[in-house]
């Protein structure tokens, strides 16, 4: 009995020691198979990295997948004991975030055990994923920036142009801006017997100097290209006036005309542009591109000039950049002289004058309608408008001479004069050089003026509080109304000579006349009536109450030597 019970126990003891031997079996099996499993799903990982194989969303899953091998652990976790349990829950918190495109989890690689070089592993293949990733996206960058840009010069291609011709043509299409975008096309002239007779090395460096140049006439905000060998185009947006995509021509022109220095050699060249703007001269980008393309063509008839689509805008272009050239050697040679045209009051005594600029040359005196916009538009007013001023002051000098020390002189300045740096400085100086008083010399504004930037209308404030007076000129031609003028610093309003000229036989402008007179005299201003050219229109104005005339009715502009002669003979 007691042999049997013996046996038994020790039979029991075997059967837990095999036992304990199974479950430790066991337990590393299932170690080991989690184990493959995970080495598996890494290594294709890897391969696939290595092969620079493109990311797509099959490695979500193969990541998963291999850390689904985990979860047959799960089953077991009380056989591995707290430590793998972390780390498996670990392992399962990184597959989850994997799963959601964040492919940069937390991973537990300190534990030197089989899950510890798991993780480990799955570190270096996400880092190595993500430089990769990086690689890829450079690649795909320069690849991009090689398709859409020219390698000799860095400019953008004929590729880009075509969609930013029509990105612009969409948007002046939609916009009713009287801004305008002008395309202009460059065509280096005779480039071909550059390359033929020099070399191709010498026609690409010519070429990179010509982009240079190029881009040193242009705007930041233009956008120029290379379209082909010897062509470029140019975008230029936000221009005021079609004309002025002339002045952006005229200047590439210009570079483009000094000799190109390629080492020891001087390459001499011209080059042609045809001009076109968006979206007026054409339906759609492509006809606009074909339009200049036009003009290009009559443009390298001649060589060394530019050309717009239409021959009207070509003549109006021409002829503002003729009248813009001639006006800057005009103001250096000082070519403008003043005239005056007198002002009376309803009796015809003479109260003073009005200063009119008047271009002299070979063939006459040209009228400041043709000359003032432009001189406003390109700066020239300022030198243009400090000459008047001197001329102005140096006359009142001589009418102090004279003992003519009651007549006023009324002299126009723009909205640039007087937010130009240093315009009452230079006024002080003018005025104390010729000892002028405030009270006999005066200003003129536009109406337009009136609806400029605060500085010019605290500048006219300013003046005023020296003791000077303005006057609006053609007023009810502009912008301003009564109510408007009520709270400005002016202390007269010059009735444009628009509705004088219909005091006759226009009841509307009668009425309007009769409206702004009484108005003003309501607000403490004086009304003078501009271009009084007939006895009939007089006789209205002195019924309607109107202070000061002014027209040739009383005399025409006189130069000063003339006009001094009619003072004399009072």
């Amino acid at each position: 009995m007691t042999r049997r019970f013996d046996t038994e126990v020790r039979l029991g003891e075997d059967e837990r020691v095999r036992g304990k031997r199974s479950f430790s079996h066991d337990r590393s099996s299932l170690t080991l198979v989690v184990s493959a499993l995970l080495a598996a799903g890494l290594a294709a990982c890897g391969v696939g990295l290595v092969l620079g194989l493109p990311w797509g969303p099959g490695w979500a899953e193969i990541f998963v997948l291999a850390l689904l091998g985990i979860l047959l652990e799960l089953g077991a976790i009380f056989l591995l004991g707290r430590r793998k349990k972390r780390q498996l829950q670990n392992l399962v918190k990184a597959a989850k975030r994997l799963q959601e495109g964040d492919f940069n989890p937390d991973l537990d690689t300190q534990p030197q055990n089989d899950l510890g070089l798991v993780a480990k592993g799955l570190r270096f293949l996400l880092d190595r994923f993500q430089h990769n990733q990086l690689e890829q996206e450079n690649l795909l960058d320069e690849l991009r920036h090689q398709a859409y840009h020219d390698e000799l010069t860095g400019l953008p291609n004929r590729k880009f142009f075509v969609e930013r011709l029509l990105a612009h043509f969409q948007l002046a299409s939609r916009l009713s801006s009287s801004n305008v975008t002008a395309l202009l096309l460059v065509n280096v002239d005779h480039f071909k017997a550059v390359n033929d007779t020099l070399g191709f090395s010498v026609g690409d460096k010519v070429l990179q100097i010509v982009t240079q140049r190029v881009k040193n006439q242009i705007r930041q905000t233009d956008e120029l290209f290379r379209l082909e060998a010897d062509g470029f185009a140019v975008l230029a947006s936000a221009l005021s006036h079609g004309e002025d995509a002339a002045l952006v021509a005229q200047k590439i022109l210009t570079a483009l005309e000094a000799p190109f220095q390629v080492g020891e050699r001087l390459v001499h060249l011209t080059a042609s542009i045809g001009i076109s703007r968006l979206p007026q001269d054409g339906f759609n980008s492509a006809e606009v591109y074909k339009n200049a393309e036009t003009a290009l063509s009559e443009a390298q008839k001649e060589r060394g000039t530019f050309r717009f689509f239409t021959m009207d805008m070509q003549y109006r272009a021409q002829e503002r950049l003729q009248t813009i050239t001639r006006l800057h050697a005009a103001v250096r040679a000082k070519a403008f002289e003043a005239f005056y045209q007198v002002q009376v009051d309803p009796r015809g005594k003479i109260l003073g004058a009005e200063v009119l600029a008047r271009w002299k040359t070979s063939d006459g005196y040209i009228l400041p309608d043709h000359f003032i916009t432009i001189a406003e538009e390109t700066n020239l007013i300022l030198p243009l408008g400090r000459q008047m001023l001197e001329a102005a002051a140096s006359f009142l000098a001589k009418l102090r001479e004279m003992g003519l020390t009651d007549l006023e002189l009324w002299v126009n300045l723009s909205v640039r004069q007087l937010q130009s740096e240093g315009f009452d400085q230079t006024l002080d100086k003018i005025v104390r050089n010729w000892n002028v008083s405030p009270r006999v010399l005066k200003f003129e504004i536009t109406e337009g003026a009136l609806a400029e930037e605060a500085r010019a209308l605290k500048q006219i404030q300013t003046l005023r509080n020296q003791g000077f007076s303005f006057a609006v000129d053609d007023f009810g031609t502009g912008y301003s109304s009564l109510n408007r003028i009520k709270i400005l610093p002016v202390d007269i309003l010059k009735i444009d000579r628009s509705f004088v000229a219909g005091l006759a036989d226009k009841k509307v402008d009668r009425d309007l006349v009769e409206a702004i007179v009484t108005l003003a005299h309501d607000m403490g201003l004086k009304v003078v009536a501009e271009g009084v050219e007939n006895i009939a229109q007089k006789l209205i104005l002195d019924e309607l109450g109107c202070d000061v005339y002014q027209g040739n009715l009383f005399g025409e502009p006189l130069n000063e030597s003339d006009f001094l002669k009619v003072l004399k003979a009072l």
